[in-house]
C-alpha cells in the first residue's frame, strides 16, 4: 500500500477526531464554557437531528449517490407526528407516542420508495432526482398543514419526553441515546448485513455489482428508504424537543448531513462508508455552531463559516478521489 493511499485509510477512520480535538483545544482557550461538561451535552443533544440524518445519508454516499429531498422529508414527517400525537396519547395514552413515530417513519419510508423508484426505474440521477422530489414534499408539506405550524402542548402530552428531553440516569438527553441506538443499528446493517455488503458493492461499481447478481435496483431503492426512515426519526426527536413542527424545519438539514457524513471518512464517490464517523462528523458541526454562539460570532459569519465547512469537506474528498485514481 502507498504512503497516500495509507494516510487517506489513517484519515477515514481518526480524521473527524483529530479535527474535534483540534477545535476542542481552540475553543478552550478562547472560551472554557464551550468545552464544559454540560454544554458538551447540549451539543450532542443538537447534533442527534443531523446525526440522525447522516446515519442514512452515509448509505446513501456510501451507494454512490446522494440525497438532497431529507430536509423536507423530515419537515412533512415532522408536521405528521406533531398532528398525530393528540390524536394517538387521547385515545392509547402515553403509547400513542410510538404509534406516531411509527406514522411518521412509514411515510419517510414511502418518500424513499418513490426517490428510489425515480432513480432506478427513470434513470435519474440521484443528485438532480431528489433535488426535484425535494419540492415534492416540500408541497406536501405545506399542504398538509397550509403552511401553519403545529404546536406540541407538552404538560398535555409529557410521553413525548422519551424523544427529546428525558434523561437517562439523569445525565444523558434522551436524543443523544436515539441517536447512538440509530447509529448502532445502521452500523450493525452496513457492516453485518447483505443490504450493507450490496450497497458497497453497488457504491464501488454498480455494473461489476450486477453481474454478480447483486439486486442493484433494489439496493438503491432500500438505501433511499433508509435516508427517508433516519429523516423522519430525527423529525420526531426535533418535534419532541421544540414542541412544534413547521413547513420548513428541516430546511439545510440535507447538506449538513452530507457534511456530517463526509467529514466523518464517507467516500464521496461511493463504495467506503463510516459510520460511526458520520455521528462524531455532526458533533463536531455542532460543536463549531456552539463555540461560535457562545464567542458571540454574527449569524452571518456563521453561516459563512458552515458554506467554508462544506467546501473544506468535499475538496477533501474529491483529493481522495484524485489521489487514489492517480495511483490505480
Amino acid at each position: 500500500m502507498s504512503k497516500a493511499k495509507k494516510f487517506w485509510a489513517v484519515y477515514d477512520k481518526i480524521g473527524v477526531l483529530f479535527f474535534i480535538a483540534l477545535v476542542g483545544i481552540v475553543f478552550f482557550f478562547l472560551d472554557s464554557r464551550i468545552v464544559s461538561g454540560s454544554n458538551l451535552l447540549n451539543v450532542l443533544s443538537n447534533a442527534s437531528m443531523i446525526g440522525i440524518c447522516g446515519a442514512g445519508m452515509t448509505f446513501a454516499l456510501c451507494s454512490g449517490g446522494f440525497d438532497l429531498s431529507i430536509g423536507y422529508i423530515f419537515s412533512w414527517c415532522g408536521l405528521v407526528y406533531a398532528q398525530l400525537v393528540p390524536v394517538f396519547c387521547d385515545s392509547m395514552g402515553s403509547i400513542g407516542v410510538f404509534v406516531a413515530l411509527l406514522v411518521a417513519m412509514l411515510v419517510g419510508a414511502l418518500c424513499g420508495v418513490v426517490n428510489g423508484l425515480v432513480i432506478t426505474k427513470l434513470k435519474i440521477v440521484p443528485f438532480v432526482a431528489t433535488l426535484a422530489t425535494c419540492y415534492i414534499w416540500r408541497g406536501a408539506a405545506l399542504l398538509w398543514t397550509s403552511g401553519s405550524k403545529i404546536t406540541i402542548i407538552k404538560n398535555e402530552y409529557p410521553a413525548i419526553e422519551i424523544f427529546s428531553t428525558g434523561k437517562l440516569f439523569g445525565v444523558i438527553p434522551a436524543s443523544v441515546i436515539m441517536m447512538v441506538i440509530v447509529f448502532l443499528i445502521a452500523f450493525l446493517l452496513y457492516k453485518f448485513t447483505k443490504f450493507g455488503v450490496a450497497v458497497r458493492s453497488v457504491g464501488s461499481n454498480e455494473a461489476a455489482a450486477r453481474i454478480t447478481g447483486v439486486k442493484a435496483d433494489a439496493t438503491l431503492i432500500g438505501v433511499y428508504v433508509t435516508t427517508g426512515v433516519t429523516a423522519a426519526i430525527a423529525s420526531v426527536v426535533n418535534a419532541s424537543m421544540l414542541m412544534l413542527a413547521e413547513p420548513a424545519s428541516g430546511a439545510g438539514y440535507d447538506l449538513q448531513a452530507i457534511t456530517s457524513t463526509i467529514l466523518g471518512g464517507t467516500a464521496l464517490d461511493g463504495g467506503r462508508g463510516n459510520v460511526w464517523g458520520t455521528m462524531f462528523g455532526a458533533f463536531l458541526l455542532m460543536l463549531l455552531n456552539s463555540g461560535l454562539n457562545i464567542l458571540g460570532v454574527p449569524q452571518e459569519y456563521q453561516r459563512l463559516a458552515r458554506g467554508l465547512i462544506l467546501l473544506l469537506a468535499l475538496t477533501v474528498g474529491s483529493i481522495k478521489i484524485l489521489t487514489k485514481g492517480g495511483e490505480e
